[in-house]
């Protein structure tokens, strides 16, 4: 947040506050790249493509079927992965809070349980980031089924 350019909503989660933060363009692109290997697939092979679009696409969190997205990554997503990515998460800053002295500072991976006594909670917050800077994503796809090959031109 320190850009003033930089993008950010602020969230609460177990009755603490929160800013996410939109990674720039290539970080993120690059998080999108990763993060659909390592879940989307998974997640689209196990619910299908129909249903994850739908909850992509729809702003009303009250709609977000979140108990479906569990219930597929249980199983095709180990503890090591969650761990990686929530890592990834919290060190690409993405996550930032404000401390007692009223100054901004980064989520760290050895705070989350010093902020978090549910694990559910955990991952609402990297559900929120994760969403955030996913954004566009299905425009994106949607542009690359509908642009003409080279050979089409």
């Amino acid at each position: 947040m320190s850009n003033k350019n930089t993008e950010f909503k602020e969230i609460t989660v177990a009755e603490k506050k929160f800013f996410i933060i939109k990674l720039d363009p290539w970080r993120r692109l690059t998080f999108i790249a990763d993060f659909q290997k390592d879940f989307l697939i998974p997640v689209i092979n196990s619910i299908g493509e129909e249903k994850i679009s739908g909850m992509l696409n729809n702003s009303n969190a009250a709609d977000f079927d979140f108990m479906s997205v569990i219930t597929s990554l249980s199983g095709v997503i180990d503890g090591s992965t969650i761990e990686k990515w929530t890592k990834r998460i919290l060190n690409e800053g993405l996550v930032i809070y404000l401390r007692d002295d009223e100054k901004k500072a980064k989520l760290a991976f050895v705070e989350l349980n010093d902020f978090f006594t549910n694990p559910i909670d955990i991952l609402m917050l990297m559900k929120e980031a994760i969403m955030f800077n996913l954004e566009g994503v299905t425009d994106l796809f949607s542009n690359f089924k509908q642009s003409p090959t080279l050979a089409e031109g």
